[in-house]
């Protein structure tokens, strides 16, 4: 009787070793995949970091780049009304309205005319 219970305690003993190694085996390979997830998720927010810095930095760039516009187009608007005050000869004067009279007209009559040729095309399709 004394072998058989050994014997059975041996079985469950070699039985619990095993699964104690199994389970070892496993915790060590879900510590590992936990490593590399930390290791991925430190270069994910280092590049994070680096793409944010990024971004202000084009951020800040932006906007000295739309300050510079600015007073450039402020500087050249300046210049056009210190020329055309310069320019008071009222013929240049008249001129001048009258050709920025005739280039409406003449955006005028473009958009017209593509709004009649279209309209001309769609007839024309739906007689063929």
């Amino acid at each position: 009787m004394g072998m058989a219970e050994l014997q059975a305690l041996i079985t469950e003993a070699n039985k619990y070793k095993d699964e104690i190694e199994e389970m070892h085996t496993e915790h060590e390979h879900l510590n590992i995949k936990i490593k590399e997830m930390a290791d991925g998720t430190e270069y994910l927010q280092e590049k994070k970091e680096a793409l944010d810095h990024d971004k202000k930095t084009r951020d800040e760039e932006n906007e000295e780049l739309e300050k510079q516009l600015k007073a450039k187009e402020e500087a050249n608007l300046k210049r056009l009304l210190a020329k055309l005050q310069r320019e008071k000869n009222p013929e240049i004067k008249d001129l001048i309205a009258k050709e920025e009279a005739q280039s409406d007209v003449n955006e005028d009559f473009s958009s017209k005319f593509r709004v009649e040729k279209e309209k001309h095309d769609t007839l024309l399709d739906e007689l063929v």
